[in-house]
């Protein structure tokens, strides 16, 4: 030890970031008001809102202004937050110069970026003005915590000598969760998301998996953070550019978790089934899908092909308002090998559709398959050997980007698929923790999904809900890479957009349903979530901190010597996502694939654009009830061959 701590003055300090704390926190443990449902099977939301691109152009502006604003006044923010660090750390610490060389070079930026992004979003959220207005108050808790902790590291720090390069590393992050917090809470403040879930994560959620996580994060965290060290000495970083580089460090943290958990922990089994194979259905909803259905049944039928059992196909038609209808009909009257039935049902949504026919099936393994998917000829096959294992919910696919597209979306998809698919669920599912397989093919036990009465309605998401529906009850949810399915992706960016911000809306509802801070959604799941949500923390201020850092560049004398540093480290920190991509590329046959790498950062540039711009087409507080579609009504319809079904 270098100096005398006030014991008496820590408890002070904590206790004042836990008093600015407590209201944050509370937020996001409380339900979300505006959701007339149940907290079960029933959600009632307005329908989403259009954004104005006046309102998305001000939301830019604003958040260019505010970083520029920020630069170019960091030599007057820099002494206010040199001056209440000292008053603080004075308190703290009977010798304060030992904290001089933890806050010689303050780190102010980043905090400062922070800022300007959670009053932009509150700000600019579709809300009544007043409602605006407070939301910026936890904003101000913000500084606050932010302000009292560093004190609080700094002191600790000088105390026990802690290497400043882990100091920062440790404050850092410490603002980043502070930040993402204040974002949540400010989002289940201003808007209409659904009720808090009442059914508790089950036993096979937590225990020895949540353990064996947390070690995974914990391991991938010390090893990252000692890599992070070195560099920084090595490239002699200051603690302020240190406080930039530390965000490199955090997807190595993220994808040393997967590789640990890949290679420790134990992966599901499949069981073996015995005696006749078991009949299965597939359900899709289908709503003006002339263009892709035809193929995509076709496919299905090729695969009944292969599959011992008996296999029903169930295709309710949404309302469709083109010939989708007849071309399904013409396309069951030519099956050879499944059975096809199409049930006619009002328009009321993707959700009211698949439960339409998740109620027409009657076979215990149901398969979901969407319009717009194209499926390998053995997507059936395991299945019969995975829900022999009573253990198991649900089973994913490996879900690749339809080779015929080449827009450059698709190859961001297919990098992001090889990511998610053939890696992240991978080791997600060995601790029980996937967040969503999605419905462009999960295979799940229809008495499951009857037992929560199917498909939630009245939000997006719904396969994601499904999924941690199964997993709550007490099932595993796994992901086999030999069921092979190809999905389509948008080509232009408005099909881009469109796609990604109900995608991004959906992960909002989702989290307000199944992820707040209760005791009964501690699962491996929830943690996962939580890691899926800071992208829309990302979205808000990775594009001010590249503005900040240009602007540093070139303003400021030695930006260059910082880019070029900066870079190092981006760098560094992206060659074990970029490697193991390309490893996954290569053994799934995509070798000739692995250049357009590259295209990684445009499209990542583009998600946060609708990450973004999915926040603010939620319905607000107060805004008006319209409900999406008539209630759905479900009754038990017995399967013929090639028959139409109507339900009214």
């Amino acid at each position: 030890m270098t100096s005398s701590l006030s014991l008496t003055g820590l408890l002070v300090s904590i206790s004042i970031v836990i008093l600015v704390g407590v209201p944050i926190l509370v937020s996001i443990v409380r339900s979300a008001r505006g959701d007339l449902g149940d907290g079960l099977g029933k959600v009632v939301l307005p329908v989403p809102r259009a954004v104005r691109a006046l309102r998305l152009t001000g939301f830019t502006v604003a958040n260019v202004f505010g970083g520029m604003l920020v630069v170019v006044d960091l030599d007057r923010i820099k002494p206010l937050f040199w001056s209440a660090e000292q008053v603080i750390t004075g308190m703290l610490i009977s010798g304060p110069s030992a904290t001089t060389p933890y806050l010689k070079d303050v780190f102010v930026l980043y905090p400062a970026l922070i800022l300007v992004g959670l009053v932009t979003l509150a700000l600019f959220e579709q809300s009544p003005l007043r409602r605006r207005l407070v939301s910026v108050l936890p904003v101000l808790a913000f500084v606050a915590i932010t302000i009292w902790s560093v004190g609080i590291f700094t002191a600790l720090s000088a105390e026990f000598a802690v290497a400043p390069g882990v100091f920062q590393w440790v404050v850092t992050t410490f603002m980043l969760a502070t930040g993402f917090f204040v974002m949540l809470s400010i989002l289940q403040h201003n808007l209409q998301l659904p009720r808090a879930m009442q059914i508790p994560f089950s036993s096979l959620s937590k225990g020895s998996a949540l353990v064996a996580l947390g070690l995974a994060i914990l391991v991938a965290t010390v090893i990252s953070v000692t890599v992070f060290v070195l560099v920084s000495d090595w490239l002699s970083l200051t603690l302020a550019e240190a406080s930039i580089g530390v965000l490199f460090s955090l997807p190595a943290i993220s994808l040393g978790t997967y590789l640990l958990l890949y290679v420790s922990a134990p992966a599901p089994k499949r069981g073996h089934a015995t005696g006749r194979i078991p009949s299965l259905t597939v359900i899709m909803p289908a709503y003006n899908e002339e263009v892709v259905i035809e193929r995509t049944l076709a496919a299905i039928d090729e695969a009944a092909a292969h599959y011992r059992g008996t296999v029903y196909v169930v295709v309710a038609d949404d309302g469709s308002t083109d010939s989708t209808p007849s071309i399904i009909e013409a396309t069951f009257a030519s099956y050879q090998w499944a059975n096809g039935s199409l049930v006619r049902c009002p328009h009321r949504g993707k959700a009211g559709a698949l439960n339409a026919a998740l109620e027409a099936s009657t076979t215990e393994i149901v398969v979901r398959i969407d319009a717009d998917t194209l499926v390998d000829d053995k997507v059936f096959v395991p299945l019969p050997d995975w829900f022999a294992n009573p253990e198991i919910g649900m089973v994913g696919a490996l879900d690749l980007p339809h080779p015929d597209l080449e827009a450059w979306y698709s190859y961001g998809r297919l990098f992001e698929c090889l990511r998610a698919f053939a890696f992240g669920r991978l080791a997600q599912m060995r601790v029980n923790g996937i967040v969503c397989v999605p419905g462009t093919y999960s295979a799940f036990r229809r008495s499951v999904a009857m037992s929560i009465n199917g498909f939630v309605e009245g939000m997006n998401g719904e396969d994601a809900d499904l999924t941690i529906q199964v997993a709550r009850l007490g099932y595993r949810v796994v992901v086999d890479t030999d069921i092979v399915i190809y999905e389509d992706v948008p080509q232009t960016w408005l099909e881009f957009k469109k796609q990604r911000v109900r995608w991004f809306r959906g992960g909002t509802q989702i989290f307000s349903r199944h992820f707040l801070l209760r005791r009964e959604n501690l699962s491996t799941v929830m943690v996962f979530g939580y890691d899926f949500s800071l992208a829309k923390f990302r979205a808000v201020v990775h594009p001010l901190m590249v503005f900040g850092l240009g602007s540093v560049i070139f303003l400021f004398p030695g930006g260059y010597d910082l880019l070029a540093k900066l870079f190092f480290l981006l760098v560094l920190g992206n060659i074990p996502t970029y490697v193991t991509l390309a490893v996954l590329a290569w053994r799934h046959g995509y070798g000739r694939k692995i250049p357009w790498l590259i295209i990684l950062f445009p499209f990542g540039i583009a998600k946060r654009l609708a990450a973004i711009e999915s926040l603010m087409s939620i319905p607000t507080q107060g805004s008006q009830l319209v409900p999406d579609g008539p209630p759905s009504i479900a009754r038990t319809v017995t399967l013929e061959s090639s028959s139409s079904i109507s339900l009214h």
